[in-house]
């Protein structure tokens, strides 16, 4: 005699395919986390800084010689440097980030295909706002300077939205494509990145002016670091932090 299972173990087997797969610990996913944003961050921008060279503007005289085409050739060099560093910042975050949610999910599959897509997704959806906000950025350079809500308005606009790509791909790894892990770890990126930004951006404006963190490329090495890792760390705290809530038993 075979026995049909009941309703509500029925319903409990299908609320659990909306739920990440039991994996690594809540510790280690915030653990693997943190360090795949530390990894993100500072990775995107050891890697803009070693290629700084191929954006390097050539004048058509002497720097030192009053220029206005000289001018336009240095802002036109720094939009492209500023488009390929958000790029490498979208790739690095959503590669690193999914990377970690696949070994937090221990599915070495769902690894890979979670990073590599979360790099792509990301180094389209960085060209694709950056080529639309930088000119706004570069066109006011003035404003982005004075005026912290304009500023925030820009830089937020174009790093919030890879918090977003990279916490999806941090779902999409440890929930082993679910749909309920990669919504919430994308709304969780977003959330994350956006604070990370404001915060940097503010506590940059008033504790170190003269580095101009408020601008899409900061003429300051450490603030460049800082603001990629303003984006990827907390990105993938709070993305981490939503899943582990998700796995806590109601």
């Amino acid at each position: 005699m075979t026995h049909e299972p009941e309703p509500n173990a029925a319903a409990a087997d299908a609320a659990s395919d909306l739920l990440p797969k039991a994996g690594a610990s809540n510790t280690a996913i915030l653990l693997l986390a943190a360090f795949a944003g530390i990894v993100a961050g500072v990775g995107s921008w050891a890697i803009g800084e070693s290629i700084r060279e191929l954006f390097k503007p050539v004048f058509v005289v002497q720097k030192s010689d009053f220029s206005n085409e000289n001018a336009l050739i240095e802002i036109a060099a720094l939009a492209r440097e500023a488009r390929a560093g958000y790029m490498i910042l979208g790739a690095m975050t959503g590669l690193c980030l999914g990377l970690a949610g696949g070994i937090a999910g221990r599915c070495g599959r769902s690894a890979v295909v979670a990073g590599f897509l979360g790099l792509g997704l990301g180094a389209a959806a960085s060209l694709g706002l950056s080529l639309g906000l930088i000119p706004v950025a570069t066109s006011q350079p003035a404003r982005m300077v004075d005026d912290i809500g304009f500023a925030i308005g820009v830089i937020a606009g174009l790093t919030a939205p890879l918090g977003l790509v990279g916490g999806a791909a941090f779902g999409l790894g440890l929930g082993r494509g679910a749909i309920g892990p990669i919504v919430r770890g994308g709304l969780a990126g977003l959330l994350g990145a956006s604070i990370g930004v404001v915060l940097f951006l503010v506590v940059g404006a008033a504790l170190f002016p003269l580095d101009q963190t408020s601008v899409p490329f900061p003429p300051s090495s450490l603030a460049r670091a800082a603001g990629r890792l303003a984006v990827a760390l907390p990105a993938a705290v709070v993305a981490a932090l939503i899943a582990v809530d998700a796995r806590r038993p109601r």
